[in-house]
């Protein structure tokens, strides 16, 4: 992804109007600031988050190397600094002194926190965003495979008009079939092996015609 000044600047935005209303909360600055600034910084950070996943992600295909380094790079992101505040705090709280900010000595909050269940104070965030990041496997997924699907059958098209003999051998296997569907399958360096063509209502075990396309000819 292209480095974009201009998320740099809402990001600097979103981060002071969240500063702002904090000041205003503490009574630094007039309540004006907390009851407009508050949410909406909040909600612009999301939708950043959101924005920035679909560039960083949506281009790239969903296999067990691209997931894996999706989670790595989510989990580095967040749980250190999250673990070591919500940890810290639960010792202080509990252990050390009993008046800490962050007061962890209910245990249902402390256990809420530590699986993002939902969380206190500033730390109200984290849950959500880890939620969403969970969401986004799914429809990273779904997306993907839509896109997959899309692709195979229009480069599909694109080359059955030019290679006549290929057509024909499609066009002579659809005659044969009645309500057709079709699957396509790929060899280990992601070409078309095979498209598949059988009765919608059958089962693999019906299937009537398997065409086998030459690696050369995709």
């Amino acid at each position: 992804m292209k480095y974009m000044p201009e998320l740099t600047g809402l990001r600097g935005l979103a981060a002071l109007m969240v500063f702002v209303s904090h000041l205003s909360k503490d009574g630094l600055i007039p309540a004006f600031f907390a009851r407009y600034y508050s949410i909406q910084g909040v909600i612009l950070f999301f939708m950043l988050s959101g924005f920035l996943m679909g560039q960083l992600y949506l281009d790239k295909q969903f296999t067990n190397k691209n997931l894996h380094g999706y989670i790595k790079a989510r989990i580095a992101r967040i749980f250190p600094l999250y673990f070591l505040i919500l940890l810290t705090s639960f010792l202080i709280s509990n252990y050390i002194y009993t008046g800490f900010y962050y007061d962890f000595r209910n245990q249902v909050k402390f256990i809420t926190g530590l699986f993002f269940l939902g969380a206190p104070y500033e730390l109200w965030t984290v849950p959500i965003e880890v939620q969403f990041y969970g969401c986004f496997i799914l429809f990273w997924y779904f997306y993907a495979k839509e896109k997959r699907n899309k692709l195979t059958h229009l480069s599909l098209k694109r080359k059955l008009n030019k290679n006549e003999s290929l057509a024909k051998m499609f066009k002579d296997a659809l005659k044969n079939i009645k309500n057709p569907c079709a699957t396509t399958l790929f060899d280990s360096n992601d070409k078309i092996v095979s498209f598949s063509m059988y009765p919608r209502e059958g089962t693999w075990k019906k299937m009537k015609t398997t065409i086998c396309i030459p690696n050369n000819n995709i």
